[in-house]
């Protein structure tokens, strides 16, 4: 009978044990055929590209702005209805228009449903991910805009629905800013010389 070595040995029970682990988790995960969509079913370039809606301040001529993060359905495709989370009820979201050098404030206020879309795809073992947490969490975050650290939207500074964060953007000249927020459609700004995009 052939011996063998303890290392030799806790390496294939470690290997089993991974196997088994990765097994359970596929088992959650049960494919249905039915829900897959065959791409070469849809028709080519029959819908118009979306035009974003320019975003009006809340007053004339200020520079302070209110959207709202909501749960929609919106055609991606004509033949394609999507369930989407967006800004101000669009995909792609509004447009701002921006003087450079003056800066604008916005408060993104929060009215997405606390059931995550992907709620059972959710692996709350992942740090940020825990079941204790709101299963739906926004954070908004600006690359390229000159924003105080407060502003900025680190991973942690999320906010739950039924709340709002607020955020000073100052675009500097020749700049092309894109501005991301975490599970959701981004917003397109535009400044004088770039758009803010996503």
């Amino acid at each position: 009978m052939r011996r063998i070595e303890r290392r030799t040995f806790l390496k294939a029970l470690g290997g089993l044990a991974g196997a088994a682990a990765v097994g359970v988790a596929i088992s959650k995960h049960v494919f249905h055929p039915e829900d897959t969509l065959e791409l070469n079913t849809l028709a080519r370039y029959v819908d118009p590209v979306p035009i974003p809606k320019i975003m009006q301040p809340t007053e004339p001529g200020g520079t302070y702005y209110e959207v709202t993060m909501t749960q929609f359905k919106q055609e991606l495709h004509s033949q394609l209805p999507t369930t989407l989370w967006g800004y101000n009820g669009t995909y792609p979201g509004p447009t701002f228009k921006a003087r450079t050098g003056t800066p604008i404030q916005v408060k993104w206020i929060s009215s997405l449903p606390t059931t995550h879309l992907l709620a059972n795809s959710i692996d709350h073992t992942i740090h940020g991910a825990e079941s204790t947490e709101p299963e739906v969490r926004n954070v908004v975050h600006l690359h390229g805009g000159l924003v105080s650290p407060a502003s900025d939207g680190y991973p942690e500074a999320w906010f739950p629905p039924g709340e709002s964060a607020s955020i000073n953007i100052l675009f500097p000249e020749n700049t092309v800013v894109i501005c991301c927020l975490s599970a959701l459609q981004n917003p397109n700004i535009k400044t004088k010389r770039g758009w803010l995009y996503v």
